[in-house]
């Protein structure tokens, strides 16, 4: 039941334009996931830099 709301190339099409299939999809979306974690492991490392700096 892959077709359950349009066929897969329009699917494809509508969806995520300009992607060949949704494997790439899927690989960008990890892609995007790691480096929103990694931003924001960073700002909290900031943060916490900056809160200990202040109480100094």
């Amino acid at each position: 039941m892959t077709e359950a709301l349009l066929p897969y190339e329009q699917g494809l099409a509508r969806f995520a334009p300009g992607a060949p299939n949704s494997g790439s999809v899927i690989d960008r979306g990890i892609q995007k996931l790691i480096i929103a974690v990694a931003l924001g492991t960073l700002a909290e490392i900031s943060f916490r830099l900056q809160k200990t700096r202040g109480e100094q």
